[in-house]
Formats: C-alpha cells, structure tokens, sequence
C-alpha cells in the first residue's frame, strides 16, 4: 500500500519516510536503504532526514563505519552542532572501540536534549569496558545520579532505565 503511494506520489516525504520505516519494521533492509536513499534526493531537507535515517538503519545493522560516515555527512551539511548527531557519532565511534573519540562527541550532548541519557548510558558503558569505574568509584556514582535524576523527567526515561539496566554491567560497579 505505501509502496503504491510512493509510486503515485514520489515527491512526498512523508510517504517516502514511512515506506522506509515499514520496510525497516518488516526486515528488509536494502529496500529501506534504497528508500531513504532516493527520500533524500527530493530537498536538502529530505536529505537531512535521510541520512539521518540511514544512520540509523546502519547502525541496526552493525555497520558501524558506514553509521559513522553518514554521520558525518550530517555534520558537514550543517548540523554539526545538533546533539542527535553528536550522539550518532558517539554510538558510532563507541561500537568502533574509538573510546576518546566516542567520549568527546558524547560529552558534546546537551543535558536538555533528548539522547542525554542515552549518551550517559554510553559514556558508562565505555568506562565500564576500559574498567576505569573500578579505579575510580566517583564516577560510577556519578553517572548513576545522573541517570536517576534524568529518570524522573519524563516517561520516556523509564524505557532507556530499562535499558541501561541491561546495558550496564551493575556487577562491575564499585558501589
């Protein structure tokens, strides 16, 4: 059905944008590519969202390199100080085991924005993988506080709770 209404009508984004995310939902994932793809030839616009669709897509999929690429090309085309891309990179750099990398474009997450948990959560597990939460209780401690302040924001929070918990090691925390 969303394939008919993107042939009758190409230059729509929104039926571009859901045909993308059904084929994502249903598995298949080189059509959802090719999708996105051709959604971000429409407008500048649209390719903004592409890429950031395909970012994720990537990223789902494993492919780490190429998740970090096409965050970067959202970087050079003007959004280099939004934080969903500071975070798209820093999950990128972060599955590359590019740790400082990864750190230094997770701390560049704003604390009002929406992936701040999340980039906490990263930033915790990174440490969690160096083992520098051993060395250094105070900052296991801190990045707990701050993710059950966090938690108290928004519904929304309880969902990424959830998933830090499984996330993160609580056995190697040194409290």
């Amino acid at each position: 059905e969303l394939g008919l209404s993107a042939a009758l009508a190409p230059q729509d984004l929104r039926i571009r944008q859901a045909l993308g995310d059904a084929q994502v939902r249903a598995g298949d994932l080189p059509a959802a590519e090719k999708t996105f793809l051709e959604m971000g030839e429409l407008h500048e616009g649209a390719r903004i969202l592409s890429l950031f669709e395909l970012t994720e897509l990537y990223h789902q999929v494993g492919l780490n390199a190429k998740s970090l690429a096409t965050a970067q090309e959202l970087a050079d085309a003007g959004r280099a100080d939004d934080p969903r891309v500071h975070f798209l990179r820093g999950r990128a750099l972060a599955a590359l085991r590019r740790n400082d990398a990864a750190r230094e474009a997770l701390s560049r997450v704003p604390q009002r924005s929406p992936q701040y948990v999340a980039a906490q959560v990263l930033l915790v597990r990174i440490a969690q993988r160096q083992e520098e939460l051993a060395k250094n209780p105070a900052t296991s401690e801190a990045a707990i506080e701050q993710l059950l302040a966090n938690a108290l924001r928004s519904a929304d929070d309880d969902q990424m709770l959830a998933w830090s918990d499984k996330a993160i090691n609580l056995d190697t925390l040194p409290i």
